[in-house]
């Protein structure tokens, strides 16, 4: 039983009307528990509207906190159930047997109309939290985790049955597709305007489950902090430096790459010159990021279960991303790309190697990249840049939460931050260039600037000083 369902006692409608503008005024969270007996925040604007459609006998739930204060007539303590397959983040009962499996299964019992319910509740909880705040507490932190997990689920749960003809029409798809970029939406301008990030992230390696969808939740929460991060460098002049130290730092790196000519400047590594990520993309960005690994489904009690690697599985989640994000066609191509492009490791013998699927030689404009790296994917589409940025940006990203997720069954042991950088840098820069080196050392700054990194000593080793 979670420790966060315990703090919650039921309190009757009536005490909830006669407290309403105190409850209002002090922003007491108010919860209810939906059809299938899972609790919900009630969002605070729609507390009245909620009691004007509830009969007597419904209960709402308060933390036991705020018992005192409002002075409420609290009924006699019932024991909160769960439903099938929900647990919240971190629950450690059901860490290894909640699975997607048990958690579909939960929506495979619902009409679609009641999943696109769920997910517009979810939504209001998510918009309930985007109010800006310079700070978020943990409890609300928990909160957007686990209303971001369910709404996930539910993508998956639709969108896979899309993909497998099992009748879901598109007009389901379209509204299933427009809420998870609203929730997207949502949850980016909390990660934005909050003062606490590190928070998050911190947060997120305490509560991760080691499930799938713990880590696409992971990633896509810690993808769009970087890309905000990345972006800073050029709003605070950081730029320059990268500039300056490119010779001694970084040139040596491209110089195996098949390149037309080894890149002699930053300007030479990227297509366009280096320059702050798209703001009309950052959205696609996002939404990519958050379904990059929808493809799982297809083989998801391998990857929750506690068999060894097999790279044949492994390697088939990333076309099966792809093809089910461009089936809906509801979403930019480039949040396929991002699905499709976040294992290609500059085409090394690692890597998954779709890039050149999707982009044949034959058809390419470009026999011999000029650029590793264009912002632009048309210029890695038609030869004349080798990797598209927000791709390896996403790499870096699912690398490292790879390697810290302390629950991650196929892996022989869990690995710090401090760690995880350090494999990156050795095994994926050093000894095989397959993660970008200069975006590696903005994340490694990343890292440190949100409180994550423990050994400061090591930033001169991972940024190569």
């Amino acid at each position: 039983m979670s420790d966060y369902n315990n703090k919650l006692v039921p309190i009757s409608i009536s005490s909830v009307k006669e407290n309403l503008s105190l409850i209002l005024s002090n922003n007491i969270p108010v919860w209810r528990k939906n059809k299938n007996d899972q609790f919900m925040p009630v969002p605070l604007d729609r507390l009245e509207q909620f009691l004007g459609n509830t009969d007597h006998n419904y209960y709402f739930y308060i933390e036991n906190k705020w018992e005192s204060l409002i002075k409420a007539e609290v009924v006699e303590k019932i024991e909160p159930k769960k439903s099938p397959g929900f647990s919240w983040v971190g629950d450690e009962e059901n860490s290894s047997i909640d699975t997607y499996t048990a958690r579909r299964q939960k929506y495979m019992e619902m009409s679609l109309e009641e999943r696109e319910e769920h997910l517009s509740n979810l939504l209001d909880i998510v918009k309930d939290i985007e109010i800006p705040k310079k700070t978020i507490d943990s409890d609300s932190i928990v909160t957007l985790i686990n209303s971001l997990s369910e709404a996930f689920v539910i993508t998956k749960s639709s969108f896979e049955d899309f993909s497998s003809e099992a009748g879901v029409p598109p007009h389901h798809i379209k509204k299933i597709a427009l809420g998870t970029t609203i929730l997207v939406k949502s949850v980016m301008e909390i990660v934005r305007n909050n003062k606490t990030v590190s928070n998050f992230l911190n947060l997120l390696g305490e509560k991760s489950t080691g499930s799938t969808v713990d880590h696409m939740n992971s990633v896509f929460l810690i993808y769009v902090a970087f890309c905000y991060f990345y972006n800073s460098y050029f709003s605070e002049g950081k730029i320059a430096r990268l500039r300056s130290d490119y010779k001694k730092k970084f040139q040596h790196y491209y110089t195996n790459l098949p390149l037309e000519t080894a890149p002699d400047s930053l300007e030479d590594v990227f297509k366009g010159g280096m320059r702050e990520l798209d703001g009309d993309n950052l959205l696609q960005y996002g939404i990519g990021a958050l379904l990059h690994d929808i493809g799982k489904v297809d083989n998801i009690d391998y990857f929750e279960g506690g068999d060894k690697y097999d790279r044949k599985v492994i390697m088939r989640h990333a076309p099966v991303s792809y093809n089910m994000i461009i089936k809906t066609r509801e979403f930019d191509p480039i949040v396929a790309y991002l699905a499709a492009l976040h294992h290609e490791y500059y085409n090394d013998k690692s890597g998954y190697g779709l890039s050149k699927l999707l982009f044949p030689e034959d058809v390419k404009k470009i026999k011999t990249p000029y650029y590793c790296l264009a912002y632009d994917l048309e210029e890695v589409k038609t030869g004349y840049a080798i990797a598209y940025v927000p791709a390896k940006m996403l790499e870096i990203v699912d690398v490292f939460d790879a390697l810290t997720d302390k629950k991650r069954k196929y892996r022989e042991r869990e690995f710090t931050v401090d760690e995880a950088l350090e494999i990156m840098k050795n095994d994926f820069i050093e000894k095989s260039l397959k993660l970008d080196p200069i975006l590696f050392s903005i994340f490694v700054d990343f890292v440190n600037n949100n409180a994550m990194l423990k050994d400061k000593t090591l930033i001169p080793k991972l940024l190569g000083r």
